[in-house]
């Protein structure tokens, strides 16, 4: 419903420095911004350095480089993705994980050069299947621009 909105920013942190350095640049930006904070990760604890920089909108983040396959995933999938990872590496499977960190604006072009890497991508999500997030970012790797 949002994602519609002209000049909406959407921020999605999966982790305390991100929510430091997301929220740096909502504050400088012009922008109406949406901070979708997951009940489930208010407990999370993390380093947050003190004079870190801002994180830019629109700049996803590889949380794990791998090169067998792309799991993308946002705010708290994030953290179920790496375990996944994890486990797949068991299996000498080597995951890579991308958070987005930002659905609006959603880092394209790291989404479609990770996939093209691996040549294969997941996306985790705990929202709805239909018409949300996850199908947007599908499509993206799906159908790169030409």
């Amino acid at each position: 419903m949002l994602w519609n909105c002209p000049g909406l920013e959407i921020v999605l942190p999966s982790s305390p420095r991100d929510v430091k350095g997301l929220l740096k640049t909502a504050v400088a930006s012009n922008n109406p911004t949406i901070f979708v904070d997951h009940t489930l990760l208010l407990d999370l604890r993390g380093d947050v350095p003190l004079n870190d920089a801002p994180i830019p909108f629109g700049v996803a983040d590889v949380k794990r480089p791998g090169t067998d396959v792309t799991l993308v995933a946002h705010s708290r999938m994030v953290l179920f993705a790496l375990d996944a990872a994890e486990a797949l590496a068991t299996e000498g499977i080597d995951a890579e994980v991308i958070d987005p960190r930002t659905t609006k604006p959603l880092d394209r072009d790291a989404l479609i050069a990770s996939a093209k890497k691996t040549s294969r991508a997941i996306v985790l999500d705990e929202g709805h299947a239909e018409y949300g997030v996850t199908a947007e970012i599908a499509s993206v790797i799906a159908e790169p621009p030409a």
